[in-house]
C-alpha cells in the first residue's frame, strides 16, 4: 500500500507542549469501533473548548471538539485542560468520503485546528480515505461507550442551538475550578445544580413537569418535545403560530438565534421593550429592570416571579423597594450599594433615584434619570421623580417621548407639569385628554395652588384651565376637604366672590362638613371681600376661643390686626405658639400685633412644643424686647423746628428731595447714605423736609452724615411747608395688618409746592426714603419727560391697584408708583397738578385707597419711567429679577428691611449702609432710631 503524502512541516502542529501560545496536539489512537482519537491543547486558552476538522481532498469531512478527560495532558500543565477528542466515524460525510475515494482512494485524511487551519500529526500514520470510507460503512457502535456518552451530548446540545454560550457565562460565570467549557460544565454538574443552558428553559421545572427519573438528562429529553413549556418566558406553540409560522427549527431555538426582531411570549409586547427593539438581550434586558408593569396580569406576575429568583440583582432591588417605603435609609444604602458595582439599569435607577431624593439629593437623583429609557412606564415613573427633584425641562423630555401612550400616572405627570410652568393651554389639554377617574385628587389639587397663585393675574385663555379644574374636583369636593379648599382657593385669588358664597353655602350642607372648618373658610371669604364687620361678628360667634390650626389661626390674625382688635389678635398669638405654630410670611403681622398688646413677655414665658418656625418667632420677640428696652423713647416735639445746613447754594437747576418722620428717619439716614456714598453723583442740592415727630437730637445726624461725605443738606420743618391745621387720613384704603400710612408720605405735595415758590430750581427728584441708591442720579435729575409734567414707574397691577384705578376712573395699566417722581418745575400743569392733589387729600381722601399716590393720579397723567429708576422688591414675591439691575432700589410693602421679621436676601442691599451709620452715629442715638423704626 502506497503511503499517504505528509503535510508540509511548518503546517504541523507540535505533539510537544513547549510554548503556551501555541497549539499541541495529536491524534494519536484510530479507533477502529469509535473514530479518531487524541488530543488538542492551547495552554494559553484554559476553559475554551478547542475545535478540529477532519479535511481529504480539499474537502471538509467532519468536525468534532477536544472536551474529553487526559489526565497525561492535565498533569504536564498542572491543572485539568479538557483535551481529549473522539471524531466518531458517524459525524464523518460518507457521501463526501465516497467521491473522493472513487478518484484518489490514497489520499490522507487529516486533522485541522478549526479556525487556524494548522494539521495535526499522526502516530502512526494518516488514515487514507479508502480506509475510513471502510471503517465508516462498518457502522461499529463504539461511539456509544460510556466514555464517549458527553461528547454525543455536547453535539447533540450545541448543534439543537439550545445552549446560550454567552448568557451561561454572563449568568453563573466562569468555572475557575476545573477550567470546564461552559457547555461541558453544563452536561457534567450544571444541569443537576439546576443552572439554565438559556433563559427559557428551567432544567428543574422540566424535569417536575414530565416527572422524569433522578439523573435523566433534562435538556436532551426536552430536544425530542420541542413543543412543551418550560418556562412562563417562552411559549412555544404561540411563538409558532405568530412570530415563526415557516420556520423547521424548534420554536425555543428559532429564538434564541433571532431574539432581536421576535417577542418570547404575548404577555410582554414591543412597546413594552422600549426604545431598545433590536437588541441582541432586549428580553432580559427588560427583565432585569424589573419593570412593575407586568404584574397587572397573572402571567406577567408569573415572569416577575422567574426573573427575581433567576436574577440577583432583583433581589437587592425588591429589598431596596422595601427599605425605600419603610423609610430606612440605612438599610435602603446597603442594598443600594451593591446595585451600584452592578451597573444599576432600569428600575434599579428608579429606585436609586427615590433614594438620592429620600437623601436631599436632588442632583444625584435627576443625574440618574435622565436619558433612562425603556417601557412606558418607566420613563412615567423617571418623569414623576424628576419633577420632584425639581427638574422640570427633564420631566417634560421624558414625557415628550410618550406623546402617543396614556395612563393615569402620565395624565397626572402632564398636569402636574403643565400646572408648574403655568402653562395654561397645556394644562387645559391634559385635563382634556386625560382619564380623570384616574388623577389623583391631590395632583388636581396641587395643579390649582401651582396655576393660581397670590398676587399673580390671569393670563389670556387661563379662565379655561380653572374651569376644567373645579369641574374635575367637584365630584369629590363634597367629601373630600382637600379638593375643596383648592376650588376655595382658586375663588378667593380670582376675588370670584359670589361663586365662592354659593360653594361654601353648599358645601355646609355635605359631608365635608365636618372635616373642612368652613366658617374659617367664610372668614376669609369676608374679610378679602372687605366685609370686615360681618367677619369680626362671624369670628366672635364662631371662632373666638377655639384651638385654630396654622392656616386658620393667620386668618383670624389677619383680621382681628386689620380691625386693630388687638387683645383678641393676641390671643390668638398665644394659642398659636401653645400649639407650636410659628407665623411663616404673616410673621410682620404677629409681632405687629405682639407689640400693640404687649405680649413680650408672656410669649416669652410659654412652654411650648418647639419647630423651626416657633423658635425663629420666639427669636425674633427676645430680639425685639432687647431693642424697646434698650431705646430711650425719645418724644415728639410739637413746637417748630428750624434747622438750615448754612448758605444758599447756587441755582444748578434740580433739586434733590426726601421726607421723614420719626418712624422713617433711620431709612433717610440709610438712603442718603446711599446716595452720597456712590463714587460718582449728582451736585444737585438736597433737600429733607421733616415731621414735627422728630426728637431735636436727630437731625444733627442728617448733617454729620454730609459732612462725612463733602455734601451739604438743607432741613425743612413741617410748620414750614405743611397746611396749618390740616387732617391727612393715615388709614390705609387695603389690607395692611393696621398698619397707617405715614404722614410723611403727604409731604412730597407740600414739599413739592414749597420748592416751586422758591422759583430756584427747574427740575426736581423726589425719592421715598426706603430706597437704597446704586448709582448716579444725574441721568434722572436732567431726564427728558417728553413734555409731560412729571415721570413715574407704572405700578404693578394687582387687586389693590386695580380697585384704586377703578375707583378713580383711572387706566389700571397707567396707574403708576410716587416713590420716585422726576417732575419739571417749569411745566405750566405741574402746580395745577400739585394744587389739585393737595386739595384731594385735604377734602376727598375717602377717594384715595393709597392716598398721596391716588390723589397724583388722579392729578397727573405721567410719563414712563424706565425700572432701574424705581426698582420694585416685595418681601412677598418670590422672583423680584435681579438686583443688580436697579439703581434706586425700593423696598415696597411690609415688612422693610430694617424691621426685623424681614427675611429676604436683598435686604443687604440696605444692611451695609445701616451698618456704616451704626459706626458713625453714637450707640444711643442708632439704637433710638432703630427701635423707632421697629415701632409699631
Amino acid at each position: 500500500m502506497q503511503l499517504p503524502t505528509l503535510p508540509p512541516a511548518d503546517h504541523l502542529i507540535s505533539p510537544e507542549i513547549a510554548d503556551p501560545d501555541a497549539f499541541a496536539g495529536v491524534c494519536d489512537y484510530i479507533d477502529e469501533g469509535a473514530g479518531l482519537r487524541g488530543w488538542l491543547v492551547l495552554p494559553s486558552a484554559p476553559g475554551v473548548a478547542q475545535r478540529l476538522e477532519a479535511w481529504c481532498a480539499g474537502e471538509r469531512l467532519g468536525q468534532t471538539v477536544a472536551i474529553l478527560d487526559r489526565p497525561g495532558i492535565d498533569r504536564a500543565l498542572g491543572r485539568k485542560t479538557w483535551c481529549g477528542y473522539l471524531l466518531g466515524w458517524s459525524r464523518l460525510d460518507r457521501p463526501a468520503l465516497a467521491r473522493i475515494v472513487a478518484q484518489t482512494p490514497e489520499a490522507p485524511v487529516e486533522l485541522r485546528t478549526a479556525n487556524e487551519g494548522l494539521c495535526l500529526p499522526y502516530l502512526p500514520l494518516p488514515p487514507t480515505a479508502a480506509a475510513v470510507l471502510a471503517l465508516v460503512d462498518a457502522k461499529t457502535d463504539g461511539e456509544m461507550r460510556p466514555e464517549f456518552k458527553t461528547v454525543r451530548a455536547w453535539h447533540e446540545i450545541e448543534e439543537s442551538g439550545l445552549f446560550d454560550h454567552d448568557w451561561y457565562i454572563r449568568q453563573y460565570g466562569a468555572d475557575t475550578q476545573y477550567h470546564r467549557p461552559p457547555l461541558l460544565h453544563y452536561i457534567q454538574t450544571g444541569e443537576a445544580e439546576g443552572r439554565r443552558p438559556n433563559l427559557c428553559f428551567d432544567p428543574e421545572a422540566y424535569a417536575t413537569q414530565m416527572g422524569l427519573p433522578h439523573g435523566e438528562p433534562r435538556l436532551l429529553h426536552y430536544l425530542r418535545r420541542p413543543d412543551i413549556r418550560v418556562t412562563p418566558h417562552f411559549d412555544p406553540t404561540w411563538y409558532r403560530r405568530t412570530q415563526a409560522p415557516l420556520s423547521p427549527q424548534r420554536p425555543l431555538a428559532h429564538y434564541l438565534a433571532h431574539r432581536g426582531q421576535t417577542l418570547p411570549n404575548p404577555t410582554v409586547t414591543a412597546r413594552m421593550l422600549g426604545d431598545n427593539p433590536h437588541g441582541p438581550d432586549r428580553y432580559e434586558d427588560f427583565l432585569r429592570t424589573f419593570p412593575p408593569s407586568l404584574n397587572e396580569t397573572p402571567e406577567g406576575e408569573a415572569i416577575l416571579a422567574d426573573a427575581l429568583r433567576l436574577f440577583p440583582e432583583l433581589a437587592n432591588l425588591r429589598r431596596l423597594e422595601a427599605a425605600l417605603d419603610a423609610r430606612d435609609l440605612a438599610a435602603a444604602e446597603r442594598f443600594a450599594g451593591a446595585l451600584r458595582d452592578i451597573g444599576p439599569r432600569g428600575w434599579a435607577r428608579i429606585a436609586l433615584a427615590r433614594l438620592a431624593l429620600m437623601q436631599n439629593d436632588h442632583r444625584g437623583a435627576s443625574a440618574l434619570l435622565h436619558g433612562l429609557r425603556g417601557e412606558p412606564a418607566l420613563q412615567t415613573a423617571a418623569a414623576g421623580l424628576l419633577l420632584e427633584a425639581q427638574d422640570p425641562e427633564g420631566a417634560a423630555q421624558m414625557v415628550e417621548g410618550l406623546q402617543d401612550h396614556a395612563s393615569p400616572a402620565l395624565d397626572s405627570i402632564r398636569i402636574r407639569l403643565a400646572a408648574l410652568q403655568r402653562d395654561h393651554a397645556g394644562l387645559t389639554l391634559a385635563l382634556r385628554r386625560a382619564d380623570l377617574h384616574g388623577v389623583e385628587t391631590s395632583v388636581l389639587c396641587e395643579a390649582a395652588y401651582k396655576l393660581v397663585r397670590p398676587g399673580m393675574q390671569p393670563e389670556p385663555g387661563e379662565a379655561e384651565a380653572e374651569a376644567l379644574l373645579h369641574a374635575a374636583l367637584a365630584p369629590t369636593a363634597a367629601e373630600n376637604p382637600f379638593a375643596l379648599q383648592a376650588r376655595i382657593h382658586m375663588y378667593l385669588q380670582r376675588r370670584q366672590l359670589s361663586d365662592l358664597a354659593a360653594l361654601l353655602t353648599e358645601a355646609e350642607t355635605q359631608p365635608v362638613a365636618a372635616k373642612l372648618n368652613l366658617a374659617s373658610r367664610r372668614l376669609e371669604m369676608l374679610f378679602l371681600s372687605g366685609h370686615l364687620a360681618e367677619a369680626l361678628a362671624l369670628y366672635r360667634e364662631k371662632l373666638a376661643g377655639m384651638r385654630l390650626d396654622n392656616a386658620d389661626g393667620i386668618i383670624a390674625l389677619r383680621l382681628l390686626s386689620e380691625v386693630k382688635a388687638w387683645d383678641e389678635a393676641g390671643a390668638v398669638i398665644l394659642s398659636h405658639l401653645a400649639q407650636g405654630h410659628g407665623f411663616g410670611e404673616t410673621v410682620f403681622h404677629a409681632m405687629r400685633a405682639l407689640r400693640k398688646a404687649g405680649l413680650h413677655d408672656r410669649v416669652l414665658a410659654l412652654a411650648a412644643p418647639m419647630g423651626p418656625d416657633h423658635d425663629h418667632f420666639i427669636d425674633l420677640v427676645r430680639l425685639d424686647r432687647d431693642l424697646i428696652a434698650s431705646a430711650k423713647g425719645q418724644a415728639p416735639v410739637t413746637d417748630a423746628l428750624r434747622w438750615l445746613s448754612g448758605a444758599k447754594a447756587p441755582d444748578s437747576g434740580g433739586v434733590i428731595y426726601l421726607c421723614a418722620d420719626r418712624r422713617y428717619f433711620l431709612s433717610l439716614l440709610t438712603c442718603l447714605a446711599s446716595v452720597f456714598g456712590q463714587p460718582v453723583q449728582s451736585d444737585a442740592p438736597v433737600y429733607v423736609f421733616l415731621d414735627s415727630d422728630v426728637p431735636p437730637d436727630w437731625p444733627p445726624a442728617i448733617q454729620t452724615l454730609a459732612q462725612r461725605f463733602g455734601r451739604e443738606v438743607t432741613i425743612v420743618s413741617e410748620a414750614d411747608f405743611v397746611t396749618e391745621g390740616v387732617a391727612l387720613k393715615v388709614e390705609l384704603g387695603f389690607f395692611a395688618a393696621g398698619t397707617g400710612l405715614s404722614r410723611a408720605a403727604y409731604y412730597r405735595l407740600y414739599a413739592a409746592r414749597w420748592l416751586m415758590a422758591l422759583n430756584r430750581f427747574s427740575r426736581a427728584l423726589y425719592v421715598d426714603t426706603d430706597i437704597i441708591c446704586r448709582g448716579d442720579l444725574t441721568p434722572l435729575v436732567t431726564l427728558d419727560l417728553g413734555g409731560a409734567p412729571l415721570a413715574a414707574r407704572v405700578e404693578e397691577e394687582g387687586p389693590e391697584v386695580r380697585a384704586a384705578a377703578t375707583r378713580n376712573n383711572i387706566d389700571p395699566a397707567r396707574y403708576f408708583n410716587s416713590g420716585v417722581l422726576a417732575m419739571d418745575f417749569t411745566h405750566p400743569r405741574l402746580g395745577p397738578g400739585l394744587a389739585r392733589a393737595i386739595e384731594l387729600s385735604e377734602k376727598e381722601p375717602d377717594r384715595l385707597i393709597f392716598h398721596d399716590q391716588c390723589a397724583l393720579n388722579i392729578a397727573f397723567r405721567a410719563a414712563d419711567l424706565p425700572p432701574q429708576w424705581n426698582f420694585f422688591l416685595r418681601p412677598f414675591r418670590p422672583q423680584n429679577g435681579q438686583v443688580q439691575d436697579g439703581i434706586l432700589l425700593h423696598y415696597l410693602d411690609r415688612p422693610k428691611p430694617w424691621d426685623i421679621t424681614f427675611w429676604r436676601n436683598f435686604r443687604e442691599e440696605w444692611r451695609v449702609w445701616a451698618l456704616f451709620l451704626g459706626q458713625l452715629l453714637p450707640p444711643q442715638v442708632f439704637t433710638d432710631m432703630l427701635a423707632a423704626a421697629n415701632e409699631v
